[in-house]
């Protein structure tokens, strides 16, 4: 299986931060998300949320799929692709984090683990920061909880298939840290 999820250390740093404060994220806004990256901020510390192409070995050939990462993050915030930056204040208190994942098969049986979505939820809302198609940096920013309305799995299987008559086989599942 060719993994291109968040790694263990970052899911582990995530877990932490729940019963903290989500002060609130800043992004260059684009369209309804950023192009790149996210920077959230969780009682006064930066975490960089990106979506960058990263070349993995798929078989014998290197493919460059967009991957979601989590790090902490010192200095200015420098966007990926945008002139003006924003800064959304949430101030409340994070009581949940989710983490949702598409298991893909494509048609020649090759298995991609990709995680499309990081999900905050708080007393009053949840904020979505989800990804779509497997080569977009584009990262779509919500209040909604529910991946299948935003990118449902029938859109995420056509961006998988090279032809119509191609099968493709997607499983997603959500993660509560």
């Amino acid at each position: 299986m060719v993994n291109a999820t968040i790694d263990a250390a970052a899911i582990a740093a995530l877990q932490t931060l729940i019963e903290k404060t989500f002060n609130g994220y800043t992004y260059s806004p684009i369209a309804s998300g950023a192009y790149g990256n996210v920077l959230l901020h969780i009682d006064g510390t930066a975490y960089e949320l990106r979506c960058n192409q990263t070349p993995i070995t798929v078989g014998i050939e290197t493919e460059d799929i967009a991957c979601l990462s989590v790090s902490m993050h010192a200095g200015d915030f420098k966007p990926m692709a945008g002139e003006v930056i924003a800064t959304e204040s949430v101030e409340q208190t994070i009581k949940e984090i989710r983490i949702v994942r598409d298991v893909v098969t494509r048609a020649d049986g090759i298995q991609f683990a990709m995680d499309m979505a990081v999900i905050i939820k708080t007393p009053q809302t949840q904020y979505m920061f989800s990804r779509d198609v497997w080569f977009s940096e584009f990262i779509t920013i919500s209040n909604n909880d529910d991946l299948d309305s935003v990118y449902p799995i029938c859109k995420a299987k056509s961006g998988w298939k090279s032809d119509e008559s191609d099968e493709v086989v997607i499983r997603r599942t959500t993660i509560r840290l």
